[in-house]
């Protein structure tokens, strides 16, 4: 459900109050909408649903996790900090982030002071909604779970393999068998005292320490994905709610599988203008769904995959009538422009809007 209109405000109000609601799974950024109307809910979904969203906030977050042992970059308020102490105590590079969002958005690498005195001055709405991280180098790998009151039902280790340019998306991931990183990824989520479904984004340096660089306390992008390897994580989500009595199937994946992230693995066919190659690889990904998913899953894809692939051409066309001085350049956050430089060509790149449009 989208709620960019008051209209789609007074509708979410309405489910609140008049359905049974168990459980409410929302992005990042309907975190403040949401707040407002946790007294609709009842009390305990109010007070599970409240936990994570105070754990949205990823200044807070990084704070609380912190303190409770986990090893997080070192962070300080944009609002009221002078760039010179920001740089002597962060250190160059850092990353200039926004409090609450998701997909990688408002997210800046910083180089120099000069950097970070431009982007400090740059910030139209202040800076009460942003913070500095430290930055630091290495290789990006994920830790999910789900959770119940009974704790860890299901874990699940990974490393991304293949992305889309420009974004980074993932359209690949590989499981791995690291019990180094399952050990820290144990630590954040019990120290969250979050429930349902969790996954984590955590750097490992060149001497081999992992840290939390991002908490996500709700459904992420592919994992309905682990089905191709045996792990169906409602399992572990419905026990989270009450809702299952049944001991999850599968606890864990096979190390050194590679999943496809269907659907956003369309996007590298996406990008080669192709009707007929979109449509044979969707017929040719998607088939395992009609089985898991059912068939009103897999017919709603193609009606989403063809709106995204013509607004694409639209885009394309619309570019080859302009002339080069004219266009307006791509931007990138930092993070994602890490990954970017080894990751796999392609031309004509999906934008940043098509590509969330496709995950979504």
């Amino acid at each position: 459900m989208h709620f960019d209109s008051q209209n789609g405000v007074e509708t979410l109000r309405r489910i609140l109050s008049e359905e049974r609601v168990i459980d409410v799974q929302l992005v990042e950024t309907l975190k403040d909408l949401l707040s407002t109307l946790l007294v609709l809910l009842d009390p305990s979904v109010a007070q599970s649903v409240g936990t994570r969203l105070a754990i949205m906030d990823k200044y807070a977050a990084s704070k609380t996790l912190s303190r409770a042992g986990v090893r997080t970059p070192a962070v300080l308020l944009a609002n009221g900090t002078r760039p010179a102490t920001v740089a002597a105590q962060l250190g160059m590079p850092l990353v200039a982030k926004m409090r609450v969002g998701c997909g990688g958005r408002n997210i800046t690498i910083v180089a120099s002071l000069n950097e970070l005195e431009a982007a400090d001055s740059s910030f139209a709405d202040g800076n009460t909604g942003r913070y500095f991280e430290q930055f630091i180098e290495g290789i990006k790998l994920n830790y999910a779970a789900t959770v119940s009151d009974e704790g860890i039902e299901q874990e699940l280790a990974y490393r991304v393999s293949k992305w889309l340019m420009p974004v980074g998306t993932a359209t690949e991931i590989e499981t791995i068998d690291d019990q180094a990183l399952v050990a820290f990824g144990r630590r954040a989520v019990l120290a969250s005292s979050c429930k349902g479904l969790i996954n984590l984004d955590i750097i490992r340096d060149a001497q081999g320490v992992d840290w939390l660089i991002d908490f996500n306390a709700r459904a992420f992008g592919g994992g309905a994905n682990f089905l191709s390897v045996d792990v169906d994580v409602s399992d572990g989500y419905l026990r989270s709610l009450g809702r299952s009595d049944v001991a999850v199937g599968r606890r864990s994946p096979v190390a050194n599988a590679k999943i496809c992230i269907f659907p956003a693995s369309l996007g590298e066919t996406l990008n080669e203008g192709s009707y007929r190659a979109l449509a044979l690889a969707f017929l040719r990904q998607a088939r395992p769904y009609v089985k898991w998913l059912g068939w009103r899953y897999w017919l709603s894809e193609p009606l989403r995959v063809l709106e995204v692939a013509a607004a694409m051409r639209n885009r394309r066309r619309a570019e080859r009538s302009t002339t080069p001085d004219e266009r307006a350049p791509e931007s990138h956050d930092g993070h994602r422009d890490e990954a970017i430089v080894a990751g796999p060509s392609g031309a004509a790149p999906m934008s940043g809007v098509e590509v969330a449009e496709l995950v979504r």
